[in-house]
């Protein structure tokens, strides 16, 4: 499955555009209770941290964050520049982009990131973002596991630093596309994750 540039476009830049209808159906409870780590809904998927084991991270930015995640369920993994990414959980990679050398706060890089696309066998697919120019070390059609390191941290595209933008989304009713928030395992036990906060497995 090619991902359409044009669906990843409006869905990792909605916050600018206006365009992720289910997000703008979202009550103002949960965009807080998600924002802040509150929100206990236990159904989800349980995903592994997308760096490597014996670390922890600084999360920047989670769902809903204040400077660029207003309308967004993703997160920001404040990762050095050259450090391993992996993936967080199975699945096979659809799509990815590894030869952009854009890198800036500017509007015109805000589509020229590198990025691994890897989709899970419920039909998610999972967006890691802000990738080094050409560390990516999948291939389309390649099957990957939990914990596989699928790229390096860089900050290609639309980005002020190094860090690791990450989403979940899905196909969801009559065609559009839907982001999806995650729980995962931390050395804290399984949680949502809330800006601002240290993080390790």
């Amino acid at each position: 499955m090619k991902i359409n540039k044009f669906i990843l476009f409006i869905l990792f830049f909605s916050n600018f555009c206006f365009l992720n209808l289910a997000n703008a159906q979202i009550p103002r409870k949960l965009k807080r209770d998600l924002r802040y780590g509150r929100y206990t809904e236990d159904t989800s998927y349980v995903y592994e941290m997308p760096f490597e084991k014996g670390k922890r991270v600084w999360l920047i930015q989670g769902y809903y964050g204040w400077f660029s995640h207003k309308h967004e369920k993703a997160l920001d993994f404040n990762l050095k520049r050259s450090e391993n990414v992996c993936a967080a959980r199975s699945g096979r990679v659809v799509d990815l982009e590894n030869n952009s050398k854009a890198t800036g706060f500017i509007r015109s890089n805000i589509n020229k990131g590198n990025y691994v696309i890897i989709e899970h066998s419920d039909g998610t697919c999972a967006a890691y973002w802000h990738l080094k120019y050409n560390s990516v070390k999948v291939q389309v059609g390649q099957k990957v596991t939990a914990g596989t390191i699928i790229g390096q941290c860089g900050k290609s595209g639309y980005a002020i630093k190094p860090h690791l933008h990450f989403w979940i989304f899905r196909r969801g009713d009559y065609g559009i596309y839907e982001e999806v928030a995650t729980r995962f395992k931390t050395d804290n036990g399984i949680k949502y994750l809330r800006g601002g906060r240290w993080y390790g497995h």
